[in-house]
């Protein structure tokens, strides 16, 4: 669905004339204040709206891109997650080649609807980037600033993760699929794991099919750029494993085998 903004603010005083608009294209970059401080993002999007009229304000959606070392934006994340986030207020500014403000887009009563990591993979060395969608209304905002300057942080990588549970092995898990929040609740979690370790989680699997299982608590931590401080942790509570199958491998590939986890709850820290 092509995304459009009113614009409240515009940098040339004959572009209020145009009403709504696309979204700017490259070079032109978002940037966001949350709350009054600028919170470092890689990119904001926003759907619906309009333009200030007689109308006080009209909902909106609002999707965010971050790297997990943002402090603001993973504050806010984990609020939301374990259930603590209060409404958010703040200001969406598209900006030119120069970080000049070219137009603005102010929003209340932020509520984060959806939280997005994604995949994670030993293999792999691509920056790690949350994407967090909220929903909010407009509301004026005030008067823009000449420029507008986003921290520039050094991101985490998908490879930089640690798993534990219980006493199970898990020093091969070689990826992790995407772990999504959507309305209080968290979807379950899928490993990729060597088929090193398969006797060990295959034992658990069988007590589970017999309905002997014991539950397991664990912790699934996302690393910072130095692959030591922890940026983000997902505490596991009473996981138990519902599925586990060997992976058809093609010639060359390693051997192995997936499982499907249920946690009772999740928190993220």
């Amino acid at each position: 669905m092509a995304k459009s903004i009113g614009l409240f603010f515009l940098g040339a005083g004959a572009a209020a004339l145009l009403g709504a608009l696309p979204l700017f294209a490259s070079p032109q970059t978002t940037a966001l204040s949350l709350d009054g401080s600028v919170a470092p993002v890689r990119s904001v999007s926003v759907d619906g709206g309009s333009q200030f009229g007689k109308v006080a304000s009209t909902e909106l959606g609002l999707e965010f891109e971050f790297a997990a070392t943002s402090a603001p934006m993973m504050r806010w994340a984990k609020e939301s997650a374990n259930g603590r986030a209060g409404a958010k207020s703040g200001v969406v500014y598209w900006l030119g080649a120069e970080n000049e403000v070219a137009a603005s887009r102010g929003f209340a009563s932020a509520k984060v609807t959806r939280i997005a990591f994604p995949v994670l993979d030993a293999g792999n060395s691509a920056p790690l980037y949350v994407r967090m969608s909220a929903d909010a209304t407009t509301k004026r905002p005030p008067a823009a600033p000449d420029t507008v300057t986003t921290p520039r942080l050094k991101a985490s990588r998908v490879d930089h993760y640690a798993l534990r549970l219980g006493p199970l092995p898990c020093d091969r898990v070689a990826a992790v699929s995407p772990l999504v929040w959507e309305n209080g609740r968290w979807s379950d979690v899928r490993l990729t794991i060597a088929m090193e370790d398969h006797p060990a989680w295959n034992d658990w699997y069988q007590a589970y099919l017999e309905g002997a299982e014991d539950p397991l608590n664990g912790d699934l931590t996302v690393l910072g750029p130095d692959r030591k401080t922890p940026v983000v942790r997902f505490d596991l509570k009473e996981v138990s494993v519902v599925s586990l199958k060997v992976i058809s491998a093609s010639p060359g590939d390693p051997p192995q085998f997936g499982v499907k986890l249920r946690a009772k709850a999740i928190g993220l820290g």
